[in-house]
């Protein structure tokens, strides 16, 4: 559907490939899969309960919004073609206001 774009790709010590991409809409599910086993794991952060399919897909769908107006910005990590890591920065009144790892 949507193309993403690619903001930078490294390797790692391990020889593993790093990308730094921006999110589509095609990463819904995996995406959902991703949330659900960091609230899984306890982790301490913004969600600590998990998400359904129609939470993640309201969630995405705004922030891609958000995105096409230069609103927001969210970058996926990529390892092996497997989601590890999921930031977004959201501007907020002018502000640029959160940063975070998930």
């Amino acid at each position: 559907m949507s193309a993403s774009k690619v903001i930078k790709s490294f390797t790692i010590k391990d020889g593993r490939k790093v990308i730094l991409r921006t999110t589509r809409w095609e990463d819904l599910d995996e995406l959902l899969e991703y949330i659900n086993s960091l609230a899984e794991e306890g982790l301490d952060f913004i969600f600590v309960r998990k998400m359904t399919r129609g939470g993640e897909a309201d969630w995405l769908s705004k922030t891609l919004v958000e995105m096409g107006k230069g609103d927001a910005v969210d970058v996926i990590a990529e390892v092996d073609r497997k989601i590890v890591g999921n930031s977004t920065v959201r501007r907020d009144q002018g502000e640029v206001m959160s940063v975070c790892w998930e």
